[in-house]
């Protein structure tokens, strides 16, 4: 599986192919025994290509809800989890039917039926009235009927494709196909409609909530907020540089903008993530409210870096190449010589090429990875700024990486499941993968993760 970029994911996409797919299943189960062979092949065929898009941008779904602190799709969850059980129990007994008139004798084929005779260039003149009721020019109903004669004689000369046959076993695979698609869905729905109700540690949420600021600061819609909040104290001081006290004084009035029920909350924990986040944990705050206070702490952290900025001006030059690790967490600089120092710990544990994935996971568990992509890990990892001596044992580059995408890379290793690994082998093709890996990555990654912590 390919290691998609959760930014590339879209829900308002996958709403709607949700919902399409199973409106179409409906259509092929009600309309069956009224289609013909060619309506058959075609509906089936394209069931199973948004079944198998579904189900790819599912795991992704998947992966991105486990880090979703405030649970925002829950009502969405149960929304999928009762269309497709309703789904299910409409397509068993649709699919038993089918089986029976095969295992009967009766091949699965429509009815043979007569085609209205279609060409575009002669039917044009005759609706060219009702077009130009409706707006269209005469000219430029002249320029289509050109148009279309001339694209008609192409196909006419290079000849036309015809769909390809499709046998009646072929379509029996194909329904079975999507009904294993289908039942994955559903399971999907059942699973992510379970999440909310995993216990979280402090510790898990404490590192959610800081993605979550994170990924606002880096968003289109963040940056924004953000240049527009920073042109906004350029523009009531001046121009001047704020001093420490007015940087407070600012600090203090985001207050305001946090929901009346989270302020105590934010004034005293502002500066303490980990506290803060478990106080509004057993809150059950909304998603627009959550979002609200995300936004205000990015803009609290923006002002303690500015004031960091302004009191360690030579420590804000950086100092190591660097494409991939981000440059504020918390609203403190990312110190990348500790961060080389820390990996420098970890190299003795690397005795194999692929156990620089351990590192990368490890990475991007501590927020610190702003890149995920593994290519630029691998280069950046040895560039000459970096570790250029590697052993010829522990030169990697992104492809060696990219045989753990999938489960493994999307998620965080301290929730790694021995059963929702198997699980997803048991759907993915994954040849470098194998169940044992998983718990020696995982013990890998916890003595990796380590080096975090020693002196």
């Amino acid at each position: 599986m390919i290691n998609s970029n959760p930014s590339d994911f879209s829900y308002d996409v996958f709403d709607r192919q949700l919902k399409n797919f199973i409106s179409m299943s409906h259509v092929l189960i009600d309309g069956w025994d009224d289609s013909t062979t060619t309506e058959m092949n075609c509906d089936i065929n394209s069931l199973c290509i948004k079944a198998a898009r579904l189900c790819y941008m599912a795991d992704i779904d998947m992966s991105i809800q486990r880090e979703d602190l405030n649970q925002h799709r829950q009502e969405q969850n149960l929304f999928y989890h009762n269309l497709f059980n309703q789904l299910i129990c409409k397509f068993v007994p649709f699919m038993k039917a089918v089986i029976d008139k095969v295992k009967g004798g009766q091949p699965i084929q429509g009815h043979s039926s007569p085609l209205f005779p279609f060409s575009l260039s002669k039917v044009l003149p005759n609706i060219s009235e009702i077009l130009q009721e409706e707006g269209m020019s005469v000219s430029n109903l002249e320029t289509m009927q050109k148009d279309v004669e001339i694209v008609e004689k192409m196909l006419d000369k290079n000849g036309r494709a015809k769909f390809p046959g499709v046998r009646p076993d072929e379509r029996l695979m194909l329904l079975l196909q999507n009904f294993a698609l289908l039942c994955y869905l559903l399971q999907h729905f059942t699973k992510v409609s379970k999440l909310h109700q995993t216990e979280i540690t402090p510790e898990e949420a404490s590192r959610l909530f800081t993605k979550d600021i994170l990924l606002y600061t880096e968003s289109m819609e963040g940056r924004e907020e953000l240049e527009r909040f920073r042109t906004s104290l350029e523009f009531d001081y001046d121009g001047e540089v704020l001093t420490e006290i007015q940087l407070k004084e600012v600090r203090r009035k985001i207050r305001d903008n946090i929901p009346v029920s989270l302020q105590t909350a934010f004034m005293k924990y502002a500066n303490q993530t980990n506290l803060l986040v478990n106080e509004i944990l057993n809150m059950g705050i909304s998603t627009e409210d959550y979002t609200l206070l995300v936004e205000g702490m990015a803009k609290w952290q923006t002002l303690k870096a500015m004031e960091y900025e302004q009191t360690h001006e030579v420590e804000c030059i950086p100092v190591l190449h660097n494409v991939i690790f981000r440059n504020m967490v918390s609203g403190s600089k990312v110190n990348l010589i500790y961060v080389r120092e820390v990996i420098s710990r970890m190299l003795p544990l690397i005795t194999r090429k692929n156990h620089w994935f351990c590192v990368w996971c490890v990475l991007k568990h501590r927020n610190l990875l702003a890149v995920l992509g593994h290519e630029a890990f691998a280069m950046q990892m040895q560039h000459h700024d970096w570790f250029p001596n590697l052993e010829s044992f522990k030169t990697f580059s992104g492809a060696t990486l990219n045989d753990y995408n999938g489960y493994l890379s999307q998620t965080d290793f301290l929730a790694w499941k021995e059963k929702d690994y198997e699980e997803y082998l048991s759907f993915h093709n994954a040849p470098k993968q194998s169940k044992g890996l998983l718990q020696k990555f995982k013990t890998l990654c916890l003595q990796m993760d380590a080096a975090f912590s020693a002196r």
